[in-house]
């Protein structure tokens, strides 16, 4: 039985949509007839409504010199039509703009009142139409109607009811409900991006009366544009749509809402997207330097830069960060907030900001330092020595050595240097380039480089040779003497001097060798080892060491004995005999000869009966002078007038040493 009355109903509405379009009413337009839901009693909870005195007010809105036909059926029809009150149904009436009178049906009980896709749906909750549902505070302001006058002008063309409930006193079943039905109207828009494309999107919107005041209602209210189509731009804000393409009257919110709720609109209107630049921040990421400026901001396109957020204090360059060891090229962004990657966009040369920093990238980003290594070029200084490398090149960090400044001949040692008396024990830095003052980089032991130099040491620097001073030892030659000191060890150019090679015993002075008829001058070397030939030493007068020995001789040695024959003046003591008056002198080997030069060694005596003195060499062999005694053979010389021993035979050759005697 209920299935029946449901179909009759639909059949009824069908006729009667067919009679208002031929006669010119108000025409409500749908796409197609869509079958009323059933009732429930077969399914589930029974949602029907069964209170005696439940009513339903249906308020018709129409104007502009349309009649309006509404259909109106129930599953339930109960009662009649009669003046201001229908009962029963279903109903079918129409009303024109001179009609003053507002309908309205009471129906008792009221089940399903539905239209979808055609139909009026009534729900305890709300009506679905057109996609959208219509909440009770959506429509609030709709629901006022007063009796007033309803001549006014055409605005729109009637497309589909829709209509909702507005619950009095609660959702028991003893509830008074009042369903007002309202007439909307569908246009099409133009809502243009406004992004110097020409790319725009029409959409359906659909707009319903908000009140009657006695004429035609001269606004209509939007219903809110679905998400879609807000449309989106790089580097902007969308604020809303306005009627021109330059308009500061925005009808909506950024959000797609539309500020007013009395909005004209007219079929294919055109709207016109605004955008506001963005406000962009950049973060400068050091990667790796320090200092310089952190953050950037502009706004969007408009290539001007600033230091703050609020884009107050415009600026015009970039404090650039530093980094040990590199030269700063530049900020680049990687792509992700628009941009090429890999282009340098802040600081580099000579430019601060790329012209098209400010229209590439279009939201917040990190934009990263680039590094370039330096060439960093070491000179090393010999510190006293000579020979070697005097340069080593490098790119900070890479622990790649060169032999030259555009770092293409590598290398992997270098020539040490040298340097007389000293071991080489490698380059040192002093820690105002880098690195660890006093600390080997280079050439100590058997590395050359050490690893951590490339990135310890950040920029041109001298590194100083460091020796070790050697320990010297002197090997001392008696040279025929015999006792006395054997070796002296020292540091070299320390100027002290050791009797031990570990150089732990420290001496002033050593013991002199001795050898008889000399008398010891000192030592000295020859020169192969340093210092001057025939040079003394050591030991000689009063001096022990010179105070050139330390660095005059720089490697061991040996050091010879120099000694001088003692010189002896002998008186000889003829005896009672007569002496040649003369003094006889060494001449090589043809003995001693006289002469007149008057030198210590040879003068001529005047007198014959006294003694005569001589300085002889007893290291020499050499022939004394003969006495003459009338009477008498010569003996020889002696040490003494009687006794004594023999220092000279009978030949005047000396066979004893006359040290110490006259």
């Amino acid at each position: 039985m209920i299935k029946t009355k449901t179909k009759l109903a639909q059949i009824v509405i069908i006729v009667l949509l067919a009679l208002i379009m031929m006669t010119g009413g108000v025409v409500f337009l749908c796409n197609e007839i869509a079958t009323p839901p059933t009732q429930m009693e077969e399914s589930g909870e029974d949602n029907r409504v069964y209170a005696d005195n439940h009513k339903a007010e249906i308020h018709l809105s129409v104007y502009g010199g349309k009649k309006a036909s509404v259909n109106v059926s129930g599953f339930y029809q109960v009662g009649n039509y009669s003046g201001n009150s229908m009962k029963g149904g279903p109903w079918s009436f129409s009303f024109g703009p001179n009609d003053s009178k507002r309908p309205s049906v009471t129906q008792n009980p009221v089940s399903y009142v539905a239209h979808y896709a055609g139909w009026i749906k009534v729900e305890s909750a709300s009506v679905v139409a057109d996609g959208y549902v219509l909440n009770e505070s959506t429509y609030a302001s709709l629901h006022g109607l007063n009796n007033g006058n309803w001549n006014g002008r055409d605005y729109m063309t009637i497309s589909a009811l829709n209509g909702k409930w507005k619950v009095s006193d609660g959702v028991t079943k003893n509830g008074t409900r009042y369903f007002y039905i309202n007439i909307f109207h569908t246009v099409r828009i133009n809502l243009h991006h406004n992004d110097g494309t020409e790319t725009k999107s029409t959409m359906k919107i659909s707009t319903a009366p908000d009140s009657w005041s006695g004429n035609a209602p001269t606004d209509c209210s939007w219903v809110k544009p679905a998400a879609a189509f807000i449309p989106s731009r790089n580097g902007y804000s969308f604020k809303g749509y306005s009627t021109s393409a330059t308009g500061t009257n925005l009808r909506t919110d950024s959000a797609g809402n539309w500020k007013s709720t009395k909005e004209i609109v007219a079929s294919l209107s055109d709207y016109y997207a605004q955008w506001e630049a963005n406000t962009i921040k950049l973060t400068l990421n050091k990667n790796g330097g320090s200092g310089g400026t952190d953050y950037v901001w502009y706004k969007y396109n408009t290539n001007k830069f600033y230091s703050d957020s609020a884009c107050t204090n415009q600026i015009t360059s970039i404090t650039r960060p530093t980094r040990a060891g590199y030269t700063f090229k530049g900020y680049q962004g990687d792509g992700t907030c628009g941009g090429n990657p890999n282009e340098s966009y802040i600081a580099y040369g000579s430019t601060e900001f790329a012209s098209d920093l400010c229209s590439d990238i279009y939201k917040n980003a990190t934009l990263n330092a680039v590094w370039e290594a330096n060439t960093i070029e070491l000179t090393l200084n010999k510190n006293g020595g000579s020979g070697g490398t005097d340069n080593v090149w490098y790119k900070y960090n890479t622990n790649k050595f060169y032999s030259d400044s555009a770092c293409t001949n590598q290398i992997t040692s270098i020539t040490r240097p040298t340097r007389a008396g000293y071991t080489f024990k490698g380059y040192q830095g002093d820690g105002t380039c880098g690195g660890t003052p006093n600390e080997n980089y280079i050439a100590y032991g058997s590395t050359e480089f050490a690893s951590d130099l490339c990135s310890d040491i950040y920029k041109n620097a001298t590194l100083n040779a460091v020796w070790e001073a050697n320990t010297i030892k002197l090997t001392l030659n008696k040279n025929g003497g015999s006792g006395g000191t054997d070796y002296v060890w020292y540091k070299y150019n320390t100027n002290k001097f050791y009797s031990d090679s570990a150089c732990t015993n420290q001496i002033t002075s050593i013991t002199r060798p001795t050898r008889t008829g000399y008398t010891f001058k000192g030592y000295q070397g020859d020169g192969t080892c340093g210092g001057n030939p025939n040079e003394n030493y050591i030991a000689y007068d009063s001096t022990e060491f010179a105070a050139d020995l330390c660095y005059d001789i720089y490697q061991n040695a040996t050091l010879n004995a120099v000694w001088a024959a003692n010189n002896y003046t002998v008186t000889w003591n003829g005896n009672g005999a007569s002496l040649d008056a003369k003094l006889w002198s060494y001449a090589g080997s043809t003995g001693y000869t006289s002469s007149n030069s008057g030198s210590n060694s040879s003068y001529t005596y005047s007198g014959k009966n006294a003694s005569s003195s001589v300085t002889y060499d007893v290291a020499i062999s050499y022939k004394t002078p003969i006495p003459f005694k009338l009477g008498n053979t010569f003996n020889g010389w002696w040490t003494s007038a009687s006794g004594g021993y023999m220092v000279a035979n009978t030949n005047g050759q000396v066979v004893a040493s006359v040290s110490g005697y006259t």
